[in-house]
Protein backbone atom coordinates (compact mmCIF):
# COMPACT_ATOMS: atom_id res chain seq x y z
CA UNK A 1 0.00 0.00 0.00
CA UNK A 2 3.00 2.05 -0.26
CA UNK A 3 2.46 5.48 1.31
CA UNK A 4 -1.25 5.37 1.67
CA UNK A 5 -2.80 6.41 5.31
CA UNK A 6 -4.25 2.91 6.17
CA UNK A 7 -6.81 4.19 7.95
CA UNK A 8 -8.38 6.16 5.08
CA UNK A 9 -11.67 5.40 2.82
CA UNK A 10 -10.44 4.39 -0.63
CA UNK A 11 -8.91 6.67 -3.06
CA UNK A 12 -11.48 4.97 -5.94
CA UNK A 13 -12.66 1.85 -7.12
CA UNK A 14 -12.19 -0.84 -9.61
CA UNK A 15 -15.59 -2.53 -10.80
CA UNK A 16 -14.11 -6.02 -11.17
CA UNK A 17 -10.77 -7.42 -10.16
CA UNK A 18 -9.87 -8.13 -14.04
CA UNK A 19 -9.35 -4.15 -13.82
CA UNK A 20 -7.03 -4.31 -11.09
CA UNK A 21 -5.10 -7.27 -12.79
CA UNK A 22 -4.88 -4.96 -16.25
CA UNK A 23 -4.33 -1.42 -13.94
CA UNK A 24 -1.01 -3.00 -12.23
CA UNK A 25 0.33 -4.79 -15.54
CA UNK A 26 -0.57 -8.45 -13.82
CA UNK A 27 -0.85 -12.01 -15.47
CA UNK A 28 -4.79 -12.92 -15.03
CA UNK A 29 -3.74 -16.70 -15.29
CA UNK A 30 -2.13 -16.07 -11.86
CA UNK A 31 -4.91 -13.78 -10.32
CA UNK A 32 -7.77 -15.69 -11.99
CA UNK A 33 -8.86 -18.94 -11.65
CA UNK A 34 -11.58 -20.44 -14.13
CA UNK A 35 -13.44 -23.64 -13.09
CA UNK A 36 -15.38 -25.62 -15.64
CA UNK A 37 -17.47 -27.79 -13.68
CA UNK A 38 -20.28 -29.17 -16.61
CA UNK A 39 -22.44 -28.40 -19.38
CA UNK A 40 -25.91 -26.87 -19.27
CA UNK A 41 -28.12 -29.37 -18.49
CA UNK A 42 -31.94 -30.36 -19.34
CA UNK A 43 -34.53 -30.06 -16.34
CA UNK A 44 -37.44 -31.55 -15.35
CA UNK A 45 -40.69 -30.06 -14.92
CA UNK A 46 -42.28 -31.04 -11.36
CA UNK A 47 -45.80 -32.25 -11.51
CA UNK A 48 -49.00 -30.37 -10.10
CA UNK A 49 -52.50 -29.92 -10.64
CA UNK A 50 -52.28 -26.86 -12.60
CA UNK A 51 -52.03 -27.65 -16.64
CA UNK A 52 -49.85 -26.05 -17.73
CA UNK A 53 -47.12 -26.53 -15.18
CA UNK A 54 -47.14 -23.33 -12.90
CA UNK A 55 -44.92 -20.61 -14.64
CA UNK A 56 -42.21 -20.48 -12.28
CA UNK A 57 -41.35 -23.99 -12.64
CA UNK A 58 -42.35 -24.40 -15.97
CA UNK A 59 -38.51 -25.25 -17.37
CA UNK A 60 -39.90 -26.19 -20.77
CA UNK A 61 -41.03 -23.07 -21.75
CA UNK A 62 -36.91 -21.89 -21.70
CA UNK A 63 -36.79 -24.36 -25.46
CA UNK A 64 -33.09 -25.08 -24.24
CA UNK A 65 -30.94 -26.73 -21.39
CA UNK A 66 -30.01 -24.70 -18.81
CA UNK A 67 -26.49 -23.68 -17.85
CA UNK A 68 -24.81 -24.18 -14.92
CA UNK A 69 -23.42 -22.83 -12.64
CA UNK A 70 -19.10 -22.49 -13.05
CA UNK A 71 -16.87 -21.26 -10.41
CA UNK A 72 -13.73 -18.41 -10.04
CA UNK A 73 -11.51 -17.79 -7.83
CA UNK A 74 -9.94 -14.09 -7.21
CA UNK A 75 -6.35 -13.99 -6.12
CA UNK A 76 -5.01 -10.45 -4.47
CA UNK A 77 -1.62 -11.04 -2.62
CA UNK A 78 -1.82 -8.20 -0.01
CA UNK A 79 -5.83 -7.83 -0.61
CA UNK A 80 -7.42 -5.76 2.10
CA UNK A 81 -11.53 -6.92 3.89
CA UNK A 82 -13.42 -4.42 5.74
CA UNK A 83 -16.64 -4.59 7.82
CA UNK A 84 -19.48 -6.58 8.27
CA UNK A 85 -20.74 -6.71 5.44
CA UNK A 86 -17.43 -7.36 4.24
CA UNK A 87 -16.16 -5.54 1.07
CA UNK A 88 -12.72 -6.26 -0.85
CA UNK A 89 -10.43 -3.35 -1.42
CA UNK A 90 -6.83 -4.03 -3.62
CA UNK A 91 -3.22 -3.47 -2.01
CA UNK A 92 -3.33 0.05 -3.76
CA UNK A 93 -6.65 1.11 -1.80
CA UNK A 94 -9.41 0.73 -4.36
CA UNK A 95 -12.32 -0.74 -3.10
CA UNK A 96 -13.42 -4.01 -5.68
CA UNK A 97 -16.92 -3.32 -6.44
CA UNK A 98 -18.00 -6.38 -7.92
CA UNK A 99 -17.36 -7.91 -4.19
CA UNK A 100 -19.68 -5.56 -2.17
CA UNK A 101 -22.95 -6.62 -1.18
CA UNK A 102 -23.44 -2.93 -2.50
CA UNK A 103 -24.00 -3.96 -6.21
CA UNK A 104 -27.23 -2.58 -6.49
CA UNK A 105 -25.69 0.94 -6.10
CA UNK A 106 -23.54 3.00 -8.76
CA UNK A 107 -19.92 2.00 -7.28
CA UNK A 108 -19.29 5.99 -6.51
CA UNK A 109 -22.41 5.71 -4.27
CA UNK A 110 -20.68 2.99 -2.26
CA UNK A 111 -21.35 3.53 1.53
CA UNK A 112 -17.65 3.30 2.28
CA UNK A 113 -17.01 6.48 0.24
CA UNK A 114 -19.51 8.35 3.23
CA UNK A 115 -16.97 7.57 5.95
CA UNK A 116 -14.64 9.43 7.18
CA UNK A 117 -11.96 6.86 8.32
CA UNK A 118 -11.67 2.76 8.64
CA UNK A 119 -10.49 1.26 11.55
CA UNK A 120 -7.07 0.41 12.18
CA UNK A 121 -5.69 -1.97 9.47
CA UNK A 122 -4.29 -5.42 11.33
CA UNK A 123 -1.98 -7.36 8.55
CA UNK A 124 -1.60 -10.90 8.76
CA UNK A 125 0.91 -13.24 7.04
CA UNK A 126 -1.96 -15.91 6.45
CA UNK A 127 -3.83 -16.95 3.11
CA UNK A 128 -7.54 -15.87 4.10
CA UNK A 129 -10.41 -17.10 2.36
CA UNK A 130 -13.73 -14.78 2.12
CA UNK A 131 -16.73 -17.21 1.95
CA UNK A 132 -19.35 -14.44 2.94
CA UNK A 133 -22.81 -13.47 1.46
CA UNK A 134 -25.58 -12.03 2.42
CA UNK A 135 -27.71 -14.80 2.98
CA UNK A 136 -25.19 -17.49 4.77
CA UNK A 137 -27.43 -17.86 7.75
CA UNK A 138 -29.84 -19.76 5.68
CA UNK A 139 -29.20 -23.22 4.85
CA UNK A 140 -29.98 -23.39 1.43
CA UNK A 141 -27.66 -20.68 0.58
CA UNK A 142 -24.78 -21.92 3.17
CA UNK A 143 -25.49 -25.17 1.70
CA UNK A 144 -25.56 -24.46 -2.15
CA UNK A 145 -24.03 -20.99 -2.11
CA UNK A 146 -21.35 -20.97 0.43
CA UNK A 147 -20.31 -24.62 1.30
CA UNK A 148 -19.18 -25.32 -2.56
CA UNK A 149 -16.87 -22.83 -2.51
CA UNK A 150 -14.15 -25.14 -0.88
CA UNK A 151 -14.12 -27.12 -3.25
CA UNK A 152 -13.11 -24.37 -5.88
CA UNK A 153 -10.73 -23.73 -3.37
CA UNK A 154 -9.57 -27.64 -3.62
CA UNK A 155 -9.58 -27.82 -7.20
CA UNK A 156 -7.18 -24.58 -7.33
CA UNK A 157 -4.84 -26.30 -4.88
CA UNK A 158 -5.19 -23.32 -2.32
CA UNK A 159 -5.15 -24.18 0.92
CA UNK A 160 -6.19 -21.01 3.58
CA UNK A 161 -5.28 -20.33 6.49
CA UNK A 162 -8.61 -18.62 7.84
CA UNK A 163 -11.26 -18.32 6.24
CA UNK A 164 -14.14 -15.13 6.52
CA UNK A 165 -17.83 -15.49 7.02
CA UNK A 166 -20.23 -13.23 7.44
CA UNK A 167 -20.73 -12.57 10.92
CA UNK A 168 -24.14 -11.02 11.20
CA UNK A 169 -25.75 -14.51 9.98
CA UNK A 170 -24.15 -16.96 12.51
CA UNK A 171 -26.02 -20.34 13.22
CA UNK A 172 -25.01 -23.04 14.76
CA UNK A 173 -25.45 -25.56 11.35
CA UNK A 174 -22.90 -23.16 9.84
CA UNK A 175 -19.94 -24.52 12.24
CA UNK A 176 -21.29 -27.65 12.55
CA UNK A 177 -20.47 -28.29 8.63
CA UNK A 178 -17.15 -26.53 8.60
CA UNK A 179 -16.08 -28.72 11.30
CA UNK A 180 -17.26 -31.69 9.00
CA UNK A 181 -15.53 -30.37 6.11
CA UNK A 182 -12.25 -30.16 8.15
CA UNK A 183 -12.13 -26.48 8.93
CA UNK A 184 -12.31 -26.13 13.00
CA UNK A 185 -13.60 -22.99 14.54
CA UNK A 186 -10.51 -21.16 15.60
CA UNK A 187 -9.66 -20.54 11.48
CA UNK A 188 -12.88 -19.09 11.21
CA UNK A 189 -13.47 -15.00 11.44
CA UNK A 190 -16.68 -13.67 11.91
CA UNK A 191 -17.17 -10.40 9.92
CA UNK A 192 -17.91 -7.33 12.19
CA UNK A 193 -17.88 -3.78 12.22
CA UNK A 194 -13.96 -3.13 13.38
CA UNK A 195 -13.14 -6.04 10.93
CA UNK A 196 -9.65 -4.31 8.58
CA UNK A 197 -7.82 -7.09 7.55
CA UNK A 198 -4.70 -7.48 5.54
CA UNK A 199 -3.94 -10.78 4.07
CA UNK A 200 -0.75 -12.53 2.83
CA UNK A 201 -3.20 -13.36 0.44
CA UNK A 202 -7.17 -13.06 -0.27
CA UNK A 203 -8.96 -15.49 -1.77
CA UNK A 204 -12.45 -15.25 -2.61
CA UNK A 205 -13.88 -18.35 -4.48
CA UNK A 206 -17.51 -17.13 -6.54
CA UNK A 207 -20.07 -18.32 -8.73
CA UNK A 208 -20.56 -17.20 -12.47
CA UNK A 209 -24.34 -17.24 -13.69
CA UNK A 210 -26.96 -20.08 -14.49
CA UNK A 211 -28.47 -22.51 -12.14
CA UNK A 212 -27.05 -23.86 -8.87
CA UNK A 213 -25.12 -27.05 -10.13
CA UNK A 214 -25.26 -30.51 -10.21
CA UNK A 215 -21.29 -30.94 -8.83
CA UNK A 216 -22.10 -28.81 -5.92
CA UNK A 217 -25.09 -30.87 -4.63
CA UNK A 218 -22.53 -33.74 -5.46
CA UNK A 219 -19.91 -32.16 -3.73
CA UNK A 220 -22.40 -32.17 -0.44
CA UNK A 221 -23.04 -35.77 -0.36
CA UNK A 222 -19.68 -36.80 -0.84
CA UNK A 223 -18.22 -34.50 1.62
CA UNK A 224 -21.12 -34.62 4.45
CA UNK A 225 -22.50 -37.87 3.55
CA UNK A 226 -20.88 -40.54 1.90
CA UNK A 227 -16.98 -39.67 3.63
CA UNK A 228 -18.86 -39.57 6.70
CA UNK A 229 -20.05 -43.05 6.50
CA UNK A 230 -23.40 -41.94 7.32
CA UNK A 231 -25.73 -44.88 6.56
CA UNK A 232 -29.69 -45.24 6.16
CA UNK A 233 -31.77 -46.22 9.02
CA UNK A 234 -34.73 -48.16 9.03
CA UNK A 235 -37.99 -46.66 10.09
CA UNK A 236 -37.62 -43.38 7.80
CA UNK A 237 -38.58 -43.98 4.62
CA UNK A 238 -41.22 -41.64 4.91
CA UNK A 239 -40.74 -38.02 5.94
CA UNK A 240 -43.26 -34.88 7.06
CA UNK A 241 -41.60 -32.47 7.83
CA UNK A 242 -42.64 -29.88 10.01
CA UNK A 243 -42.43 -25.89 10.31
CA UNK A 244 -43.79 -26.05 13.75
CA UNK A 245 -40.77 -23.86 15.16
CA UNK A 246 -40.01 -21.86 12.10
CA UNK A 247 -40.75 -18.27 12.56
CA UNK A 248 -42.26 -17.50 9.12
CA UNK A 249 -43.89 -19.59 6.00
CA UNK A 250 -46.63 -21.55 8.80
CA UNK A 251 -48.41 -24.35 7.66
CA UNK A 252 -51.35 -23.33 9.09
CA UNK A 253 -53.72 -26.80 8.57
CA UNK A 254 -50.69 -29.17 9.19
CA UNK A 255 -52.36 -31.30 11.64
CA UNK A 256 -54.75 -32.11 8.90
CA UNK A 257 -51.46 -32.82 6.92
CA UNK A 258 -50.59 -34.83 9.23
CA UNK A 259 -53.39 -36.88 10.25
CA UNK A 260 -54.13 -37.62 6.22
CA UNK A 261 -49.97 -38.41 6.28
CA UNK A 262 -49.87 -40.40 9.39
CA UNK A 263 -51.71 -43.72 8.31
CA UNK A 264 -49.09 -44.51 5.54
CA UNK A 265 -46.10 -44.77 7.77
CA UNK A 266 -45.02 -41.10 7.48
CA UNK A 267 -42.75 -39.77 10.10
CA UNK A 268 -42.99 -36.46 12.11
CA UNK A 269 -39.95 -34.86 11.78
CA UNK A 270 -38.74 -31.08 13.40
CA UNK A 271 -35.61 -30.46 11.80
CA UNK A 272 -34.70 -27.43 14.75
CA UNK A 273 -33.94 -30.17 16.75
CA UNK A 274 -31.54 -32.42 15.12
CA UNK A 275 -27.94 -31.94 14.32
CA UNK A 276 -26.95 -31.70 10.22
CA UNK A 277 -25.39 -35.53 10.44
CA UNK A 278 -29.27 -36.29 12.01
CA UNK A 279 -30.67 -34.51 9.32
CA UNK A 280 -28.58 -35.75 6.84
CA UNK A 281 -29.30 -39.49 8.14
CA UNK A 282 -32.83 -39.23 8.25
CA UNK A 283 -33.19 -37.82 4.21
CA UNK A 284 -30.74 -40.64 3.11
CA UNK A 285 -33.05 -43.01 4.66
CA UNK A 286 -36.01 -41.49 3.29
CA UNK A 287 -38.15 -42.37 0.00
CA UNK A 288 -40.86 -39.79 0.39
CA UNK A 289 -40.74 -36.48 1.42
CA UNK A 290 -43.57 -33.81 2.35
CA UNK A 291 -43.03 -30.70 3.36
CA UNK A 292 -43.51 -26.58 3.44
CA UNK A 293 -41.23 -25.06 1.23
CA UNK A 294 -38.27 -24.44 3.30
CA UNK A 295 -34.77 -24.29 3.90
CA UNK A 296 -35.08 -28.08 4.97
CA UNK A 297 -35.70 -29.45 1.82
CA UNK A 298 -32.27 -28.49 0.84
CA UNK A 299 -31.42 -32.14 2.97
CA UNK A 300 -32.79 -34.00 -0.46
CA UNK A 301 -29.13 -33.66 -1.99
CA UNK A 302 -29.02 -36.70 0.40
CA UNK A 303 -31.49 -38.48 -0.27
CA UNK A 304 -31.29 -41.64 -2.92
CA UNK A 305 -31.98 -40.93 -6.38
CA UNK A 306 -35.81 -41.56 -6.86
CA UNK A 307 -37.00 -40.19 -3.87
CA UNK A 308 -40.36 -38.47 -4.42
CA UNK A 309 -40.97 -35.27 -3.09
CA UNK A 310 -44.22 -33.00 -2.64
CA UNK A 311 -43.62 -29.44 -1.63
CA UNK A 312 -46.20 -27.47 -0.35
CA UNK A 313 -46.23 -23.80 -1.42
CA UNK A 314 -48.28 -20.25 -0.80
CA UNK A 315 -49.35 -18.99 -3.75
CA UNK A 316 -47.30 -15.62 -3.87
CA UNK A 317 -43.98 -18.22 -3.34
CA UNK A 318 -43.59 -20.78 -5.95
CA UNK A 319 -40.00 -21.23 -6.07
CA UNK A 320 -38.20 -23.07 -8.40
CA UNK A 321 -35.31 -23.74 -6.09
CA UNK A 322 -36.05 -27.34 -4.94
CA UNK A 323 -37.72 -28.54 -8.16
CA UNK A 324 -34.20 -27.69 -9.74
CA UNK A 325 -32.35 -29.24 -6.87
CA UNK A 326 -34.84 -32.56 -7.53
CA UNK A 327 -34.26 -32.89 -11.56
CA UNK A 328 -30.56 -32.63 -10.34
CA UNK A 329 -30.24 -35.64 -8.28
CA UNK A 330 -32.85 -37.64 -10.13
CA UNK A 331 -35.88 -37.06 -7.55
CA UNK A 332 -39.20 -37.15 -8.61
CA UNK A 333 -40.82 -33.61 -7.71
CA UNK A 334 -44.65 -32.91 -6.85
CA UNK A 335 -45.75 -29.37 -5.67
CA UNK A 336 -49.34 -28.12 -4.43
CA UNK A 337 -50.01 -24.36 -4.54
CA UNK A 338 -51.73 -23.33 -1.18
CA UNK A 339 -55.53 -21.32 -1.27
CA UNK A 340 -55.16 -17.46 -1.57
CA UNK A 341 -55.09 -15.29 -4.70
CA UNK A 342 -52.74 -16.29 -6.86
CA UNK A 343 -50.92 -13.35 -8.52
CA UNK A 344 -50.46 -13.32 -12.88
CA UNK A 345 -48.74 -15.22 -14.46
CA UNK A 346 -44.44 -13.64 -14.66
CA UNK A 347 -45.57 -11.50 -11.49
CA UNK A 348 -43.38 -13.25 -8.66
CA UNK A 349 -44.48 -10.97 -5.14
CA UNK A 350 -41.72 -13.62 -3.84
CA UNK A 351 -43.34 -13.04 -0.38
CA UNK A 352 -40.74 -15.31 1.62
CA UNK A 353 -43.11 -14.52 4.66
CA UNK A 354 -46.67 -15.84 3.51
CA UNK A 355 -48.15 -18.78 5.38
CA UNK A 356 -49.64 -21.72 4.02
CA UNK A 357 -53.16 -23.42 3.55
CA UNK A 358 -53.16 -26.29 1.46
CA UNK A 359 -56.67 -27.73 -0.17
CA UNK A 360 -57.08 -31.14 1.26
CA UNK A 361 -58.90 -32.36 -1.72
CA UNK A 362 -56.03 -30.90 -3.07
CA UNK A 363 -53.35 -32.64 -0.93
CA UNK A 364 -55.41 -36.34 -1.86
CA UNK A 365 -55.38 -35.71 -5.26
CA UNK A 366 -51.18 -34.93 -5.42
CA UNK A 367 -51.03 -37.69 -3.40
CA UNK A 368 -52.84 -39.94 -5.48
CA UNK A 369 -51.07 -38.43 -8.66
CA UNK A 370 -47.82 -39.54 -6.73
CA UNK A 371 -48.53 -43.08 -6.08
CA UNK A 372 -48.55 -42.62 -2.31
CA UNK A 373 -50.79 -45.90 -0.76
Amino acid sequence: MGNVNKTSIPDGYYTVVKEWIRANGLRKKKHMKKLDFGDPIDLIEPVGLEDPTFWTVRFSEAGKPFKQRNGIVDIIPQGIIYGTKPDVMTPDHKLVWSHSREKHKLPEEHSIFQLDRLPALKQTSSIIALLSIKDSGIYYHWMMDVLPRLHMLKVCGIKPDQYVINGTKIAPFQYETLEALGIPKDKVIESHEGLCLQAKQLVIPYFTRGIRPKWAADFLKQELMINKKIKPVQGYERLFISRSKARKRMLLNESDIYDTLEPYGFQYVILEDLTVAQQIQLFASAKVIVAPHGAGLTNAVFSPPGTTIIELCAPSLVHNCYPILSSLVGHKHYYVIGEGERPPEYIDPHDRSADIAINMDDFREIMSIAGIT
